[in-house]
């Protein structure tokens, strides 16, 4: 069975890793950059804290039947922290992650691309 609080944080990390990288490969843009990386990594520490919520259950769901385009999003959305994304929190982060999954995993399975507030 898919460990979806390990799934999601793991992503989160990583897309923090990301980030800083790309503070160092756009120095215009670093601190915007270094901020949301900064960002991801207190909410990859929030989740880490806070497996087995119910989001977590809601969200488990809504993974299985759909992992590739439940990856998709979560993809979508790590990468919006601090640009797109106003989470702050891991809980606030799993209320916009399972919003956008109820919201663009259609019934054909078809993932509607992610945009702005």
């Amino acid at each position: 069975m898919l460990d979806i609080n390990t799934l999601i944080a793991d992503e989160v990390e990583s897309t923090a890793h990301w980030r800083y990288m790309k503070a160092c490969e756009f120095p215009d843009d670093a601190d915007r950059n270094s901020e949301a990386a900064a960002r991801l990594e207190r909410i990859a520490a929030d989740l880490r804290k806070a497996e087995g919520s119910q989001l977590h259950w809601r969200l488990q769901g809504l993974a299985g039947k759909n992992p590739e385009g439940f990856g998709e999003i979560l993809s979508q959305l790590t990468r919006a922290v601090g640009f797109r994304s106003s989470a702050e929190t891991g809980t606030e982060f799993l209320e916009e992650l399972f919003f956008h999954a109820e919201s663009w995993l259609e019934q054909d399975g078809v993932v509607v691309p992610f945009s702005a507030k």
